[in-house]
């Protein structure tokens, strides 16, 4: 402080006389009291520095990844939280550090990385899409120097809503294929929103990569059910672009290929047997799993196949024979057709389950008594019903009432396939 003399000669604040003072006396006051202030400046200046990490502090968050609060995150994203100081890593385990769904906790491992002082992060269980996982930190985690985080750290971030197609079938590459396959991929989740595939197919591999191929379908289950077969003999490429239509993300599969089976490549034959069979009259009369069936236009009529009688051959045709007890049995127009929903023979009523109107083969009687069904379409949807297992069976229709013998025990569908060339056996080895 400067003091300044008063009036009557005393210091204002004191109250006690002073003497005057010389101007060389104020000037060394000014001068004094300039050092003073710098030297405690600068010795504040000082103990700054030294307050900047005092022991004690909690550890300091400086980078995550996922970014918090992020969206349309890739299901195989680094997760990673970064430090400001090495961690005691004894305390980084799944008792300290936690990744949730909602307020479910998932299996992970984590590992301290020193060298990028991170916590890495892996999930044990693949990554949902379009959902919010949360990764927790406990207060108990400690730095090096011993001191805890203190309080609880988190950050959220939320998947892709669609995921790229993979997974392709016919696997990519394969040789011999039936012309009468279908498509096949894995699918996003139906949690993650409404979604649309768009199927590429084309003999041109550029053009199919490109986008430039035509387009055979838009689909919403990740398999497309072809109508009519593929080139005999020739080099199928394929692709799939997957869109989530609530969220507007996308993601485009790869390029795939198969060769269908050449012209007069060998073929082979099994029989099927029936899984179940009923028929359900307007009014309300039901039979199941009886020695005959009747399809009348006024009664339903329904055959099944079980999935996993039919075998994982590649198929080169299918024919459906009945035995009709009916007299001209052609008269009636006998038709098979799909059913569109699930059932069992013991519960279906009349009109019976959901059906197609489409007709997938007419019957043909070739011989007095037997009613043939086959056709292209019926091959597809034999295979379908094995590979895609969305397909729920048939329905025997038609314009008159025809009774067919369906005893038990007996097969009526015969199921061609190609026959798979054995692999060359090694000089000097044997086959087994």
């Amino acid at each position: 402080m400067i003091w300044s003399r008063p009036e009557g000669g005393r210091c204002r604040g004191s109250g006690r006389p002073v003497a005057r003072r010389t101007k060389q006396a104020l000037r060394f006051d000014l001068v004094a009291l300039f050092a003073a202030s710098w030297l405690a400046t600068a010795g504040c200046g000082h103990r700054s520095e030294q307050l900047t990490a005092p022991a004690g502090m909690p550890p300091q968050v400086e980078a995550v990844r996922p970014q918090a609060r992020s969206t349309g995150v890739s299901f195989d994203t680094d997760i990673w939280v970064q430090f400001a100081e090495p961690l005691d890593s004894l305390t980084v385990t799944t008792r300290n550090v936690f990744f949730k769904l909602d307020t479910r906790r998932l299996p992970i491992s984590v590992a301290w990385e020193a060298p990028t002082r991170r916590i890495r992060v892996t999930p044990q269980v693949a990554l949902g899409a379009r959902k919010t996982y949360t990764v927790e930190l406990s207060p108990d985690l400690t730095t090096a120097a011993g001191a805890k985080l203190g309080t609880l750290y988190f950050w959220q971030f939320t998947t892709v809503s669609v995921r790229r197609p993979a997974v392709p079938g016919p696997a990519a590459g394969t040789s011999g294929e039936s012309p009468f396959v279908s498509l096949r991929w894995n699918g996003t989740e139906a949690s993650a929103g409404v979604l649309e595939y768009e199927v590429l197919a084309n003999p041109d591999s550029a053009q199919v990569a490109l986008g430039n191929a035509p387009l055979v379908a838009r689909v919403g289950d990740p398999a497309y059910v072809p109508s009519e077969r593929w080139a005999q003999g020739a080099s199928l490429f394929w692709s799939v672009t997957a869109h989530n239509l609530d969220t507007g993300e996308s993601a485009a599969g790869p390029v795939w290929r198969f060769d269908t089976a050449p012209e007069g490549a060998p073929i082979d034959s099994v029989e099927v047997p029936l899984s179940e069979w009923a028929d359900a009259r307007a009014g309300g009369f039901r039979r199941c799993m009886f020695d005959n069936v009747v399809s009348s236009p006024i009664t339903t009529c329904a055959i099944g196949l079980s999935r996993s009688a039919l075998p994982p051959v590649k198929l080169a045709g299918a024919r459906l024979v009945l035995i009709a007890t009916s007299t001209n049995p052609a008269a009636g127009h006998p038709v098979i057709a799909s059913t569109t929903g699930p059932w069992t023979a013991c519960t279906i009523g009349y009109p019976g389950p959901p059906y197609s109107d489409a007709t997938l083969a007419p019957g043909i009687v070739l011989n007095p008594g037997e009613v043939t069904f086959a056709s292209d379409a019926l091959t597809i949807h034999i295979g379908a019903m094995r590979d895609v297992g969305s397909l729920y069976g048939y329905l025997l229709r038609s314009s008159t009432s025809i009774t067919y013998f369906v005893p038990a025990g007996i097969a009526p569908l015969k199921l061609y396939y190609y026959v798979e060339p054995r692999a060359k056996v090694p000089r000097g080895a044997s086959r087994p």
